[in-house]
Formats: structure tokens, C-alpha cells, sequence
């Protein structure tokens, strides 16, 4: 397995072949979902086989945007069996870079550890400082590609995954409320959000009470 000249051949495609309007999967992209990626790796205690692996699973994930935006994942683990072959990949190996891709796909759906790390690599952006300008690079992105009719659909795709994935709602609906305001929280961003309050139907009433202060505190209206 010789993960150096795959990933030259692979980073070298998609500098090369992914369109020019992709904003957010672009090669940036996957340089940081890879370094998020090695971080998690190294917090796991993954060998460095299967870190290695984990790299290949994550420079591949998003190759299949140099075809086509849709089923992208099944595209990037066509294009991971037509040539990590030629680095000595055996079809273990590249069944398990495969399963990692597939796992990426929204809803996403881990089945094991090195899925679960590509997984939490791919959002890792979700929470950090520059939430906001990769935020809006994916939403223009989408709106080019005809994904998303509006703000409210890109709202409820995201809520609907950060309920999937269990993540923490209450403390991420703030954000994106700002987020979907474009920086200016309004009365419909708040309506949105009190809609997804009821889609999630929190069992943690502590969590409800304090999205619901935090409302009261900033605004003077509740709905």
C-alpha cells in the first residue's frame, strides 16, 4: 500500500478536475477535513495502518464531485477501485475506504470507528470559529446546484442531520439561527427555530428552558 503516491495522484485530480464553483467540497475541503481527521486518529489511538487508511478514505471522500455533484459518494468509491489498485491497495483495504465514503453520506450512517472519525472530520467546521464562512460557501454552493430553494429547506436538511447524529441541538440551533439570518436575527429565523424545537422533540427540558430564556432574553416576542 503506498498511500504517498495515491494521495499525489488523487490531491493531483482534484486540484485538476473538480469544477471551479464548488465553493465548500473543494480541495481546501478535504486538506481539512484530513487534518481534522489525523487529530481524531490520534486522540483514538488508531494504529498508523489504520490511519493510513483513515487518510486515503478522507482524500478520496469527495473525488466523485470531478463527475458529477449527485451520488458523489458512490462515485468516489468507483474512482478509489479503479486506481488504488495501482498502489498496491488490496480489495480489503479498499472495501474498508469504501465503507468510510459511503458513511459520509448525508444522513451519515457509521458503522464502526474509522466511519465514526471520517464522519465527525467531514462536519468538524460545525462549532468552530469559521462556521460562518465555510457555512455560506455550502449554502452557495448548493443554491448553484439547484439542492436547495431556500434558507428554510438548507435550516431543516441540516437540523434533520445534527438530530440523526445526536449531536448537541440547543447550542447549535443558536448558531445557525444567526447563521440563517445572514448575522441579523429577525422574527422569521426565530420562527424557524421554534419549529425545529418541536421537530427534535427534546426529552431534556433543561435544554428546552434554556433555548427558550435565550429567546426571551434577546427578543421581546416569542413567536
Amino acid at each position: 500500500m503506498d498511500y504517498t503516491k495515491a494521495s499525489e495522484f488523487i490531491l493531483n485530480k482534484v486540484k485538476t478536475d473538480l469544477p471551479e464553483c464548488l465553493k465548500y467540497h473543494s480541495y481546501h475541503h478535504i486538506m481539512d477535513v484530513l487534518d481534522a481527521a489525523i487529530t481524531l486518529a490520534e486522540q483514538e489511538g488508531l494504529s498508523e495502518y489504520e490511519t493510513l487508511l483513515l487518510k486515503t478514505a478522507v482524500l478520496y471522500h469527495d473525488s466523485g464531485f470531478t463527475r458529477q455533484s449527485n451520488e458523489h459518494e458512490k462515485i468516489g468509491c468507483d474512482i478509489a477501485k479503479e486506481t488504488l489498485p495501482n498502489f498496491g491497495y488490496s480489495e480489503k483495504e479498499i472495501e474498508q475506504i469504501c465503507g468510510m465514503i459511503m458513511a459520509t453520506k448525508i444522513p451519515q450512517t457509521p458503522t464502526n470507528l474509522l466511519e465514526q472519525i471520517i464522519c465527525d472530520a467531514d462536519l468538524d467546521y460545525l462549532g468552530r470559529d469559521d462556521f460562518w464562512q465555510i457555512g455560506n460557501n455550502l449554502y452557495d454552493e448548493l443554491v448553484i446546484y439547484s439542492v436547495l430553494n431556500n434558507e428554510k429547506d438548507e435550516l431543516l436538511k441540516i437540523l434533520q442531520d445534527l438530530k440523526a447524529r445526536d449531536l448537541f441541538p440547543i447550542y447549535a440551533l443558536i448558531d445557525l439561527m444567526e447563521f440563517f439570518s445572514r448575522g441579523k436575527i429577525n422574527d422569521s429565523a426565530l420562527k424557524f427555530c421554534l419549529f425545529a424545537l418541536n421537530l427534535l422533540n427534546l426529552e431534556n427540558q433543561s435544554e428546552e428552558r434554556f433555548f427558550i430564556s435565550f429567546i426571551n432574553s434577546h427578543f421581546l416576542l416569542l413567536m
